[in-house]
């Protein structure tokens, strides 16, 4: 058990790396992350809980251990931008547009395999959103900065029950962090003197940690022929905010102080993805996934403030579908080329969002090209374009109990989210 020492070794001292990293910095994409440098990255995710090539199969289908033919330690990173720009309607003047910049994400994973047993170590993110409108817009008393970033730290067993099919499951924990700046009002209509005092800034952040699970099975046929299905538990995050305020009207200050802690319930959504990978020849392989993830129960997140307990979407969240098609070509024995598109239904109800939650209907497009160095050293480089299309704000209320918010209306058009990957992937 040598290897198996050494690759979790290797793993714990990269997850520790990539947890300092995530606690650093944002998380921009569109709500559900399916990019996290593995092979189905570039094929827009098809086939990724049947792919089983590296340790990355731990953020996909943990059964996939079982069949590593060395053990690895596989390193990626992800830059990523979200491109998102807000036009007002009717009495909602101006346009707003996401001022991040670029965002750096990563990922990293060891596993090993002894025998019919396979074990890893994964960290990773599946789930994060952030953007920043800035504090000079018309919707800046209902947000100007809004983050969710998550890790989840995947310790993973495998088991091969027969020579066909295997077994996984991962028990590990989810680090889930979020802040939100808003303006806050100080009009002497609602406090009283003195007049004519510009916005104050509120600021809140907290941070919390759940247990997360997953596991799945996966069963190749004498064809190659290969299906994958995995379960991803929901989770339950509980944040205490810290609320920090600045320019305050005294009156305003005041009120704050005696409102006591605001926490954040936020209900991470779970998901089930069934895939099925077939070669083509000796040289080319077919993937496909499709999916379903219970964004019905994020729908139920609120924000509790001095007792008070107000939903983040007053008309809820529907659960989404997802289906995915891929394909990879090896070029040559040191070449390969992929690509893939998916398809994510949109978890609105009524055809609108809240201006916090710039998630709608998507369509991922994705594209890799692999290189392999040497026999121990792969490489692969990913781009996945998200095209979201156009987003209906029409938001009346807000769950943080401020007076002289406006209703907002107005349409996000043209969003896009990009994420490169450059994954070196090792085996010894």
């Amino acid at each position: 058990m040598p290897a198996l020492n050494r690759s979790l070794r290797a793993a714990a001292g990269l997850a520790g790396a990539i947890s300092f990293l995530f606690s650093s910095v944002a998380t921009a994409a569109g709500a559900w992350i399916t990019e996290n440098g593995g092979p189905d990255m570039a094929m827009a995710s098809a086939g990724r809980a049947a792919i089983a090539t590296n340790g990355s199969t731990i953020a996909a289908n943990p059964a996939g251990l079982a069949r590593l033919e060395r053990p690895g330690v596989v390193i990626a990173a992800l830059p990523a931008r979200l491109d998102l720009e807000f036009h007002g309607t009717g009495d909602t003047a101006g346009r707003a547009r996401n001022e991040s910049p670029a965002i750096p994400m990563a990922s990293a994973f060891a596993a090993t395999r002894a025998g019919r047993w396979g074990a890893g170590l994964g960290a990773y993110s599946n789930v994060g959103l952030g953007f920043d409108f800035g504090e000079e817009w018309v919707g800046s008393r209902i947000i100007q900065q809004a983050e969710l970033r998550t890790l989840n730290l995947a310790p993973a067993v495998a088991y091969r029950l027969s020579d066909r099919l295997d077994a996984g499951a991962s028990v590990g924990a989810q680090y889930a962090s979020a802040s939100a700046s808003v303006a806050a009002g100080n009009d002497a209509l609602y406090y009283g003197p003195p007049a004519g005092l510009a916005d104050g800034q509120i600021r809140m952040s907290g941070d919390a940690w759940a247990p997360v699970a997953s596991v799945g099975l996966a069963y190749r046929g004498d064809d190659g022929t290969t299906l994958g299905v995995a379960w991803t538990s929901a989770v339950e995050q509980s944040m205490d905010l810290a609320v920090r305020a600045s320019g305050l009207h005294p009156m305003l200050g005041g009120l704050l102080q005696q409102q006591g802690p605001a926490t954040l319930d936020l209900h991470m959504p779970q998901q089930v993805t069934a895939s099925i990978t077939r070669p083509i020849g000796h040289a080319t392989m077919l993937a496909a996934s499709a999916g379903w993830q219970q964004w019905s129960d994020f729908g139920e997140s609120k924000l509790r403030v001095a007792g008070r307990a107000s939903p983040l979407f007053g008309q809820g969240l529907a659960d989404t579908w997802n289906v995915a098609l891929g394909l990879e070509h090896a070029l040559d024995p040191r070449w390969t080329l992929a690509g893939g598109v998916a398809y994510d239904s949109d978890p609105s109800r009524d055809g609108t969002m809240p201006i916090y939650f710039p998630v709608a209907e998507q369509l991922r497009v994705a594209a890799g090209l692999g290189f392999r160095a040497s026999d121990s050293l792969r490489l692969r480089m990913s781009v996945s374009l998200v095209d979201q299309g156009t987003i209906r704000v029409d938001q009346a209320s807000h769950p943080l109990p401020l007076p002289g918010i406006p209703p907002l209306t107005g349409t996000i058009r043209d969003s896009r989210i990009y994420v490169f990957g450059f994954t070196a992937d090792y085996r010894p």
